[in-house]
């Protein structure tokens, strides 16, 4: 049985942590980015914005996964009385690059930097314990989420009058959405809501149809069924499992933030568009 010593001696805990670690400039540097393109492109139509967020968004997703795959590759230590020593870092700090035969290898890092180095090495454990925590907290939270959004089925909504529903398929060709969507009433949700993912489904809440001008909910219809066209659902997912494993960072939830809003934004010029 493997016991908590030699799990949090494991060589793949070391190289998560180290990961972890090199985002946090990974992803400073990424927000940047986004600052300088965000005001670039600030006279851009939406759908511009939203693809350079998505493009940020995306290089915080590769990031990660490019620098454990060079952690994997970085040799160990070796020295000996044929070989001069050499140094690259097994704790996974890549930055630290091998030496020559003819530079110490004391002259790597000033004495600052080796202390911070060994101290992040001892408590690299603990600070993968950490992150993993949060990850599990959150991942129920994404399972209570999934939950949530299943029970808005239930009980089964109501059907609309024939005029909306002939009005909706009408919408749906327009769109050139392939896929049958329905349009039900409910009294679980407060706004327009786009529900399932195989089977969409747009739910309206009780007594906004008879609030509303007919030509309003026609917006509101394109604009829920736009969410569908752009697979917007897809994106939404693939933001919250990021935002779920790169919780610690601030740039994430910053970029995944805007691209929401962004993306309402982009729904909102293609409804336009459609009505």
């Amino acid at each position: 049985m493997t016991t908590w010593v030699e799990l949090v001696q494991w060589p793949t805990v070391t190289r998560i942590g180290w990961t972890l670690v090199h985002f946090l400039w990974q992803g400073a540097a990424l927000a940047l980015v986004w600052a300088i393109l965000r005001t670039l492109l600030r006279r851009q139509e939406a759908r511009v914005r939203y693809l350079a967020a998505c493009s940020v968004f995306g290089a915080m997703v590769v990031a990660p996964l490019v620098t454990f795959a060079m952690l994997g590759s970085v040799p160990e230590v070796t020295s000996g009385p044929s070989n001069p020593p050499t140094v690259a870092m097994p704790t996974g700090s890549g930055w630290v690059g091998e030496l020559s035969d003819t530079v110490p290898a004391v002259a790597v890092l000033p004495r600052s930097g080796e202390q911070l180095v060994e101290i992040l090495e001892t408590s690299m454990p603990w600070l993968v314990l950490l992150w993993a925590v949060g990850v599990g907290a959150l991942s129920l939270r994404l399972l209570h989420g999934f939950w949530s959004v299943n029970r808005l089925t239930q009980p089964p909504p109501t059907s609309l009058d024939a005029v909306w529903l002939n009005r909706i398929e009408e919408l749906r060709r327009r769109l050139a959405i392939r896929r049958p969507v329905r349009l039900l009433v409910s009294a679980a949700v407060l706004v327009p809501t786009v529900v399932g993912w195989l089977r969409p489904v747009i739910l309206f809440p009780i007594g906004a149809l008879g609030g509303l001008a007919p030509h309003q909910i026609e917006l509101i219809l394109a604009h829920e069924l736009a969410h569908i066209r752009r697979h917007d659902h897809w994106v939404n997912l693939l933001q919250v499992v990021v935002e779920t494993v790169l919780f610690y960072h601030p740039a994430v939830w910053l970029v995944s933030r805007e691209i929401r809003e962004l993306r309402e934004h982009c729904c909102d010029d293609l409804a336009v568009e459609t009505c």
